[in-house]
């Protein structure tokens, strides 16, 4: 008996549990539908003259036909009828009206009759029932009384996406944004109608949309939190257009679900605040977004608003990081005329997508590049038509933010800053970028950088081909410092002539009446109208920007009325069939022409190198080197700074600071070539964990392991110490170097060193170049207290050898 009571008492609590947990669902269930109705309730009043007997609008424009053809008409007419469900909602004369109630019935029966199409799916999908289930939150109780057949047909209307298919495809290859908008109307209306499995399924959609995009297409937050949409020929930037409707829907979900059932996990939120602090914190500046974020949009304006608002909403959550999220709300939200100079300054690489941010104390650039991973921005709806150049390298310079907008209707999209292109007129017509086609592709697979955090370096490997458009090749560097940067390009080769010239463009601006250059020698002030080329020039001052030409030769400058705007140019003119062209120049925004001229007399950097193998920058007051290594191979620094040597193609960047010399490396291949182990040999003796001294040779050489997966393209960091001793790690004082002999040897071939510590057991580790261990043994010295080691096992490779508090190398071949 005491064992059935045992049983039968576990019995009830059990199913009190399953009270008490269903009671709490229905109760939380209660707290997001009264969530929900809030979200889209306001005070109106609605006009029933505008309503026709059929159930159309006066106020509403007809199509004849349909489907339209992309208008995505007659969509006010859901607009219509939310300011109905407002009005019949809302205290006062029409409060639960009849006749209202009539008119609104009478209206979602002719929509539900009609079936309004488009010709772009997005509308029935996505833009007709967004406009709709407002209406529906507002209507669904009284029509699921009062007209049972307009609630099931309005239901079932704003459920139709949701398919056991769609499910599954959302859980398995989701879409980022157009994912979160179904996901979110289907939730709303499936908890204000009563389906709690879709309610429930659309729940799981938008929690697992907060995720990090681990495959080469992924769609949604990057591992560098960048964000990515229409990826079917590569990876594209879209932060400040479906980037700002995907944390729109997000948003809404979390406000929604906070403290219910539904509330997402601590990981995730994780991620979803930190796409705000390190992705759209570092494309925002003076109330825009940068304009390589916003894809295809024609005039990039809503991004930053949209965000912001979205920003806010997180913050109202109290969440973890609420303190850095607020920090970014208030200098975000700023007023333009207050933003003068950056609160956060510094240097970010995206490399997923190619595309390295700086950001000055009072200026903003970034450059934008492409590959055979990531395409330039897309033409799609009839927008984004001039979008062709945009991923080959396009250097935007923004002060007050407004420098492209200002004439962006007449912007001569061949004209890009940074852009090498043939100088076809304007009626010309680009090539179009499908997002399922190549031409927003890059030839090479070479195109990434490196950072710090402070300063940073891209390398690109331009090849752009089009069999009408452009036949042209190119090595390109950018190198960013504190305040100034430096672009070099190398082997401008053109694979075929146009009847006009290639240039680089240096910069395209509205004019404003003060570009002043040197006309070899002689300082002239352009005027409207204008042209001065050839240009033998060593320096320009435009719109408070000050650019110095290290190649002096071939410039083009021009004032010229395009449109309704006069715009100002600069250019390398590279000439109509180029082989082996370079060009060269350093930018120095946000100065007056007294400070370019001091900069200019009291140069802080040396161009080092400038070929298709490396090139090479010296910034020798900061004491910054930057590198790229197109190729594997050496560069001799200037003075006493001696070389640096890689066994890579890589980007590099060494930041010496006091006796502290710290390298950092990205792979600018990315997932496209595996760089699983570097070796940097560097003049000079250096400490550090990485680190081999060579002392005969006056040289270190550096191992590391790089980054796999979809974190390949990051940045390495490695800190070294000027000469204490070498090893893997700092060595204590007194301590003797581990020689080893031999050190160059056969696998099976023993060698030994001499241990000091007479016959006591030393433990002995032996680490292959890319840092895993391949052996790790005590070993006992011998009557001459010499260690020997065993290398039957051995491989081909480099080893580091470890023991107690020295270390040493041995090759084994």
């Amino acid at each position: 008996m005491h064992q059935f009571f045992k049983i039968t008492g576990l019995a009830l609590a059990i199913m009190f549990a399953g009270i008490e947990i269903q009671a709490q669902t229905a109760a939380d269930f209660a707290t997001i539908k009264t969530r929900l109705i809030s979200s889209v309730s306001a005070a109106a009043s609605f006009d029933l003259n505008k309503c026709n007997p059929d159930g159309t609008f006066t106020s509403v424009a007809y199509p004849a036909s349909y489907p339209t053809d992309f208008t995505g008409e007659p969509r006010t007419h859901l607009t219509e009828m939310y300011m109905m469900a407002l009005s019949y909602n809302t205290a006062g004369d029409q409060y639960k009206s009849p006749d209202l109630l009539n008119a609104f019935v009478k209206a979602w029966n002719w929509w539900y009759t009609t079936n309004p199409l488009d010709a772009n799916w997005w509308y029935r999908s996505i833009g007709f029932p967004n406009s709709l289930y407002p209406s529906f939150l507002l209507m669904a109780d009284e029509l699921k009384t009062s007209n049972p057949d307009a609630f099931n047909t309005m239901k079932n209307y704003l459920l139709a996406e949701w398919t056991p298919a769609y499910y599954a495809k959302s859980l398995t290859d989701p879409d980022g944004a157009n994912t979160s908008d179904v996901s979110y109307y289907t939730f709303a209306s499936a908890v204000v109608a009563g389906v709690d499995s879709i309610a429930t399924q659309t729940a799981d959609v938008l929690t697992k949309l907060i995720a990090i995009q681990t495959t080469s297409k992924g769609e949604g937050i990057h591992p560098d939190y960048s964000y990515s949409q229409h990826t079917g020929s590569g990876r594209q930037l879209y932060l400040g257009n479906y980037g700002k409707e995907y944390m729109g829907g997000i948003i809404k979900f979390l406000s929604l679900t906070d403290d219910t059932f539904y509330e997402i996990p601590a990981d995730r939120m994780t991620i979803f605040e930190n796409l705000f602090i390190e992705g759209v914190s570092w494309v925002a500046y003076r109330n825009m977004f940068d304009h390589h974020q916003h894809g295809r949009r024609v005039m990039p304006t809503d991004g930053y608003p949209k965000s912001l608002a979205c920003l806010g909403g997180l913050i109202q959550l109290n969440t973890p990081q609420k303190a850095k999220l607020q920090e970014v709300y208030n200098w975000m939200s700023r007023p333009m005329e207050e933003n003068a100079m950056n609160v956060q300054q510094g240097n970010r690489m995206f490399w997923r997508h190619d595309y390295m941010v700086h950001k000055g104390k009072n200026y903003f650039t970034t450059n934008r590049m492409s590959s055979t991973r990531v395409i330039a921005s897309e033409t799609m709806n009839g927008e984004g038509l001039n979008n062709y150049y945009t991923g080959s390298s396009v250097n935007y310079i923004y002060l007050t933010g407004q420098e492209y907008l200002e004439f962006w209707d007449d912007m001569n999209w061949r004209r890009l800053p940074g852009v090498t292109a043939p100088q076809k007129p304007m009626s010309t017509t680009l090539p179009t970028v499908s997002v399922t086609g190549t031409r927003g592709q890059n030839g090479d697979t070479f195109a990434g950088g490196t950072s710090d955090g402070k300063t940073g370096v891209t390398g690109f490997k331009y090849n752009k081909v089009h069999n009408t458009e452009v036949n042209v090749t190119a090595s390109k560097s950018v190198f960013y410092f504190e305040d100034y940067f430096v672009v070099l390009g190398s082997d401008v080769k053109a694979g075929k002539t146009y009847g006009v010239p290639f240039a680089t463009t240096v910069n395209q601006v509205k004019f404003k009446d003060n570009f002043v250059v040197d006309n070899n020698g002689s300082t002239q002030s352009m005027t409207i109208d204008q042209t001065l080329a050839p240009a033998t020039s060593n320096w320009a001052f435009l719109n408070d920007i000050g650019y110095q030409f290290i190649t002096n030769t071939k410039l083009n400058f021009e004032v010229k009325t395009v449109g309704a705007s006069q715009v100002a140019w600069m250019a390398f003119n590279h000439g109509n069939q180029p082989v082996n062209d370079k060009y060269a120049y350093a930018v120095f925004p946000n100065i007056s022409q007294q400070q370019l001229t001091d900069n200019i007399n009291n140069s802080r950097f040396v161009v080092v190198s400038n070929t298709s193998t490396v090139q090479c920058v010296v910034d020798t007051v900061s004491k910054i080197t930057q590198v790229i290594f197109f190729v594997a191979g050496r560069i001799n620094l200037p003075g006493d700074m001696g070389f640096v040597e890689t066994n890579q193609p890589i980007a590099m960047q060494l930041r010496q600071i006091n006796d502290s010399v710290y390298v950092n490396v990205g792979n600018p291949y990315c997932e496209s070539r595996n760089i699983f182990s570097l070796t940097i040999t560097m003049g000079g003796l250096f400490t550090g964990e990485t680190a081999t001294m060579d002392e005969g040779n006056n040289q270190t050489v550096i191992t590391t392991s790089m980054p796999v997966n979809e974190f390949q393209g990051s940045t390495v960091t490695i800190g070294l110490k000027k000469k204490v001793v070498s090893g893997l790690n700092i060595i204590k004082a007194g301590d003797a170097r581990l020689g080893i002999y031999p050190n160059k040897l056969k696998a099976g071939t023993p060698c030994s060193f001499i241990s000091p510590e007479g016959h006591r057991q030393v433990l002995v580790s032996l680490y292959r170049t890319d840092g895993t261990l391949a052996q790790k043994q005590h070993l006992t010295p011998d009557n001459e207290n010499r260690v020997t080691i065993d290398t039957k096992a051995l491989t081909s490779n480099i080893y580091i050898i470890k023991a107690d508090s020295r270390a040493g190398k041995i090759i084994v071949e």
